[in-house]
């Protein structure tokens, strides 16, 4: 009965020091070597290229955190401006359990220093549509008759679940 106990301790131990030293590499972990892999598996995933231009950071406690800095959405083919939405610095907390599966998902948003720029194009197709429908729209469509209405907010935050899923490249 003895051994087993020590043998349960010594487990026990050694998960322990992996925890500790995972959780260490984490938050000292240099994270932006992966911009360019993060930012094409965005950009794939919703047809518009995404750009991080500012530090990745990740915080484990209480929850797991993802913190990106200057990040921005590309507009539309068809719209005015080259970038439809603008973001300061976004905090994403991600449900631990989620993380040890297909879909991760990410439980709160909090975003600051937010641009979003709303325009329609003549087929009446929001900009604002990623991913379902063909964005490509018409070369003499590009700038002509877009509606264009522009909303700076400092900051915001949404509570709402969303999940990502590697195998299916969606947010659901």
């Amino acid at each position: 009965m003895k051994r087993l106990l020590g043998c349960f301790l010594i487990i026990i131990s050694i998960i322990g020091v992996v925890l500790i030293t995972g959780t260490a590499f984490l938050n000292f972990a240099d994270l932006n070597p992966y911009r360019e892999k993060i930012e094409k598996m965005a950009t794939k995933a919703m047809g518009r290229q995404l750009r991080i231009n500012g530090p990745i950071d990740i915080n484990l406690f209480p929850s797991p955190e993802v913190i990106l800095n200057e990040v921005a959405l590309a507009n539309a083919p068809w719209g005015s401006e080259p970038t439809m939405v603008s973001v300061g610095h976004v905090d994403a907390a991600i449900s631990l359990l989620s993380l040890f599966s297909d879909m991760i998902i990410i439980k709160q948003v909090h975003l600051n220093d937010v641009i979003v720029l709303l325009e329609k194009n003549d087929r009446q197709l929001g900009n604002w549509v990623i991913g379902s429908i063909d964005q490509s729209g018409k070369s003499e469509e590009k700038h002509a008759g877009s509606q264009k209405h522009s909303k700076q907010a400092t900051t915001g935050s949404t509570s709402d679940v969303l999940g990502w899923s590697e195998s299916s490249g969606l947010f659901g």
